[in-house]
């Protein structure tokens, strides 16, 4: 059993000729674990939908991407949480590692640590990080220096984080672009 979801793309600045279409996409259901991750993530924040997919379809004639569409139904994918929730806490990343697709995690929260930070490791897609919590301290720094595919971090609202630790962890690091504290870094990436 599945689900389908109408969504509606539209191309308009910069394209040679704009237009707006309406998708119907066909998803098979999550299986349980994920489906109550979904649930309890989306209780306390925003779970965003990646449509990437649709893209191919965009230069088809909407009867044949329909047809591919219909045909072909997939696990709906996400590309971004945002949670601003003071109680999202440690415990929470557990249904959100239940999304290892996600390439964008905002976390701003009260009781969320280093130990829930140790578990953004296991999103090997993770490119944009950011996290106020006043639980995060100098240590979680070690661990967001680890994930590789890092492009953006943001932690200026994480009193806990000293400007040393900052300096010795962040300075050198392979992330273009960080905000923390009083220390900035914006490098441009080669295209």
């Amino acid at each position: 059993m599945g689900y389908t979801r109408t969504i509606t793309r539209s191309k308009e600045k910069g394209y040679e000729t704009p237009f707006k279409r309406t998708y119907i996409a066909h998803f098979i259901s999550p299986p349980p674990d994920r489906e109550s991750a979904m649930e309890a993530l989306v209780a306390k924040g925003h779970l965003y939908p990646n449509h990437d997919f649709l893209c191919a379809l965009d230069d088809l004639s909407e009867k044949e991407a329909g047809k591919i569409l219909a045909g072909s139904p997939r696990l709906e994918s996400f590309d971004s949480y945002y949670v601003h929730d003071r109680s999202f806490s440690d415990e929470d990343m557990a249904h959100l590692k239940q999304f290892p697709e996600l390439k964008r995690i905002h976390i701003r929260s009260g009781v969320f640590s280093d130990h829930g930070v140790k578990e953004l490791v296991a999103f090997d897609r993770l490119n944009e990080l950011l996290l106020y919590s006043p639980r995060i301290t100098d240590d979680c720094l070690r661990i967001i220096v680890q994930i590789k595919s890092l492009m953006s971090v943001d932690i200026q609202d994480s009193a806990q984080i000293s400007n040393g630790a900052i300096s010795s962890y962040l300075s050198n690091a392979d992330i273009p672009e960080i905000w923390a504290n009083n220390f900035v870094k914006r490098k441009s990436v080669g295209v």
